[in-house]
């Protein structure tokens, strides 16, 4: 003989409502990085704000290493990005100057020769295959565009952790932000 037992009404509650939590937990994934993608605008000024982003400048530097761990010396990266999509970048350094030229759809870049004086090939090189989606991924990597991912078809927007954004496009680039929960 099987017996079932009574639940309680408080008991049956609490069982529905750990259910729910554990359903909504399973599903907030996406909710909750677009919550948090929502909370980033906010807190670089709004979508407004960001919107209205006409150009844009990052200077990066780094000391370099031969592949023995040797220091190779400084390489200062400069990115410029106008809109709505033309990207420079200019870079120096032992054995990786190079400059990209990208206007959206098509571009070109003097790569680095170590023979040459100038260390150059002394040429521009049109973008293509490889070079040309590496380009076009870099423009729409930057990082004001992708705090629209919300607004930007294509993207989808997930929270695989506690305080990290995850924006992919259907190509499967993507990148994850990491948010300071104290600020």
């Amino acid at each position: 003989m099987v017996q079932f037992e009574r639940i309680t009404r408080p008991r049956r509650d609490a069982f529905i409502l750990s259910i729910l939590l554990i359903l909504a937990e399973l599903a907030s994934g996406e909710d909750r990085g677009l919550v948090l993608l929502q909370r980033l605008q906010a807190a670089v000024g709004g979508v407004q704000k960001i919107i209205a982003i006409q150009d844009y400048e990052e200077t990066v530097v780094a000391e370099t290493f031969s592949t023995s761990g040797e220091p190779r010396g400084t390489v200062p990266k400069r990115v410029r990005w106008i809109t709505p999509s033309f990207l420079r970048i200019d870079q120096t350094g032992p054995g990786s100057t190079y400059v990209l030229i990208f206007d959206g759809t098509s571009g070109w870049e003097i790569l680095p020769n170590r023979a040459s004086p100038d260390r150059t090939e002394g040429g521009p090189i049109v973008l293509t295959g490889t070079e040309l989606n590496f380009a076009k991924n870099y423009a729409a990597s930057m990082y004001f565009q992708v705090w629209l991912a919300d607004r930007i078809p294509g993207y989808s927007i997930s929270s695989p952790q506690e305080n990290v954004i995850r924006l992919v496009t259907g190509t499967g680039q993507g990148v994850d932000i990491t948010l300071d929960p104290t600020t």
